[in-house]
């Protein structure tokens, strides 16, 4: 009954992930001025859906959608699927920026449409990169949507390692893996191996330590923010790892 899907007016990369942080802000003190509290935290309630950030993307040159090609298949240009190709093949090296808290994971693995395998497909809401479908005609609205994100997230952090996955993908033209026409929710883990789908990571330690090995972040955040990032969100995992949690009580106290 408190959770609300907002959606905000498209804007240029800065723009938008001011306008977040704005949102956030506003949204908050709002709450607290009426007595309540208003969180963006990926899954405070083990049953119900977490909260996502789910950002659409477009590239344009001039007045010119980059990705809007008449004719192709879901009117995709090749530069749209590369962009695609390049998020696809890096977002697990950026999982733990765009998904950087312990909870996050809760979210992404916890069920209830949160996307939880490299996976894209058009319309396809249980992809990680969902093609959305838009009016005929109007070509300026070519887009896709990145499903990863959480609400948590740092914009500025988190567009920037998408986009620049994206970047990279169309430098180098990464081939792009063919589109998800299934629930990818209700395969099993053996149908999705054999499909090529490959998990996110897990847990934020999973994702800490493939943002370690990653060129491609290191390069993308350079060397102070990296580093830093890097310590703190060790630091983070260092700390729950100490913790007793009141799982382990309620189911290991009285028989162990």
């Amino acid at each position: 009954p408190g959770q609300n899907e907002i959606d905000l007016r498209h804007a240029d990369a800065l723009q938008t992930a001011d306008n977040v942080m704005t949102f956030r802000t506003v949204i908050k003190e709002v709450a607290y001025s009426l007595g309540m509290y208003a969180t963006f935290m990926p899954k405070p309630f083990t049953k119900y859906a977490g909260s996502g950030m789910h950002t659409h993307f477009s590239l344009f040159e001039g007045d010119t959608n980059a990705f809007f090609e008449a004719g192709a298949e879901y009117q995709l240009s090749k530069t749209a699927r590369h962009f695609i190709a390049g998020v696809l093949k890096h977002a697990p090296e950026f999982t733990a920026v765009t998904n950087q808290f312990i909870n996050s994971y809760k979210r992404l693995w916890g069920g209830g449409e949160a996307p939880s395998y490299v996976s894209w497909g058009h319309n396809n809401r249980s992809a990680l990169v969902r093609v959305p479908l838009y009016k005929p005609n109007k070509m300026q609205s070519a887009r896709i949507e990145y499903r990863g994100l959480d609400s948590a997230s740092n914009p500025y952090l988190a567009y920037a390692v998408i986009l620049a996955a994206g970047l990279k993908g169309i430098e180098n033209e990464y081939p792009l893996m063919p589109a998800v026409t299934e629930d990818l929710a209700a395969m099993t883990n053996a149908e999705r191996r054999a499909m090529g789908y490959n998990p996110l990571p897990a847990s934020l330690r999973e994702a800490i330590n493939i943002t370690e090995e990653s060129e491609f972040m290191a390069e993308v955040l350079g060397e102070q923010v990296f580093e830093q990032f890097l310590r703190n969100k060790r630091a983070d995992w260092d700390q729950y790892q100490a913790q007793v949690t009141p799982y382990e009580l309620k189911n290991n106290l009285g028989i162990l």
